[in-house]
């Protein structure tokens, strides 16, 4: 069996879609999950699906290293193979990259409407205002940079003139989440 940590911030449909997609392969398990906002609807999802979780805020340390030695002594006993950042609105520090392989999802073709803030809805926003004929999902090694690691897969969609951000984010969600089980199926 090998381990998977996933690292969540928002409504947890990915994390929740990952851990489904483990319960039917049988070879991988999403051990834990690992979350910055107590108050975020992954931490309900977790429960439901009886799967441990910890909160560590990386505002309650001083200096990232001692965010990422707490989360590196949390993920400890969980023997953890890879760690998936599926919608975490967190930076990871220098020392998780260097102890764990670590991927992103992120809802556009990078290097595309990459780097710090670009997340969620503004990057459709951003899509749809400059009338982009194609968007996507990139799969990616996380690198010191935000959205700038190595990229392991990307799937590009067609735009129609018709579309919205809204109608943008729901066609790169409907791909995004088979994308990174794919990755995860590679790289595992």
């Amino acid at each position: 069996m090998k381990n998977i940590a996933v690292f969540s911030s928002g409504h947890g449909s990915t994390f929740e879609y990952i851990y489904k997609q483990c319960l039917e392969h049988k070879k991988i398990k999403t051990a834990v999950l690992i979350t910055n906002n107590k108050n975020c609807e992954a931490v309900e999802k977790a429960k439901k699906l009886d799967c441990p979780f910890y909160v560590i805020n990386p505002k309650k340390f001083s200096e990232q290293i001692d965010w990422d030695n707490e989360v590196i002594e949390t993920l400890k006993p969980f023997k953890i193979k890879l760690i998936i950042l599926a919608g975490y609105l967190q930076k990871v520090g220098e020392t998780l990259i260097d102890k764990y392989n670590i991927i992103n999802t992120h809802p556009s073709l990078l290097p595309a409407y990459g780097g710090k803030g670009m997340y969620g809805l503004k990057i459709h926003q951003a899509v749809h205002r400059n009338h982009e004929q194609f968007t996507g999902a990139t799969i990616h090694y996380v690198s010191p940079e935000y959205d700038e690691g190595p990229i392991i897969k990307q799937k590009k969609i067609k735009l129609s003139q018709e579309e919205t951000p809204d109608s943008i984010q729901e066609q790169v969600k409907c791909v995004e989440k088979q994308l990174l089980w794919d990755a995860v199926l590679e790289l595992l």
